[in-house]
């Protein structure tokens, strides 16, 4: 029997869950935990329980997500945390239906336009599963697009076309004038 299919209680599903955090399996820890605990992890950090809290949404690839930010980066390294858990739950194989790529879920067209920008002069679409790669390029992404914008208020995850796997951003920008243009749907 797999390791959590023995689990009997929150301290067996601790110790699996950080077993596979320590092996770098942050997808697996996470799945364990929420499936299991979903409500208690809903309503925040418990006294005693915060292993359980850090073990569901780790700080993944911290040295890889950090490395990646560009200098004087106007987006904070926790967005690019939040998108990489939500858009490819820490999974760097992940390939969407649409052809995103890895933990940012990076469209191989526009990896590879922003490539030579961002100082990646040996990029190849394959690479995109290399987690200091995806992370590079989707921070230089988000932080162009942060610039570009006179202020980004919203990045949310969307389901298009009745899927809800398929996500999307939608970018909102206060104009001068008080009002709110949208930017669109972008897919990075």
């Amino acid at each position: 029997a797999r390791p959590a299919a023995r689990a009997r209680n929150v301290d067996d599903r601790i110790a699996i869950a950080r077993a596979q955090h320590d092996a770098g399996d942050y997808h697996a820890a996470q799945t364990l935990l929420v499936a299991a605990y979903a409500g208690s992890l809903a309503r925040g950090v418990a006294a005693g329980q915060e292993a359980l809290w850090t073990l569901a949404w780790p700080d993944a690839f911290a040295t890889e997500r950090r490395a990646a930010m560009p200098p004087d980066a106007v987006i904070d390294p926790w967005l690019v945390a939040s998108i990489l858990r939500e858009e490819s739950g820490y999974r760097r194989e992940v390939v969407s239906v649409s052809g995103a790529v890895g933990l940012l879920q990076l469209m191989p067209d526009t990896a590879a336009r922003l490539a030579p920008e961002a100082g990646v002069s040996d990029f190849a679409p394959a690479r995109l599963v290399e987690p200091a790669l995806n992370l590079r390029l989707g921070a230089f992404y988000l932080d162009r697009l942060a610039r570009r914008l006179d202020q980004l208020l919203v990045l949310h995850a969307r389901g298009a076309g009745g899927d809800a796997g398929h996500a999307a951003e939608t970018l909102v920008e206060v104009t001068d004038h008080g009002g709110v243009e949208r930017d669109g749907a972008v897919e990075v």
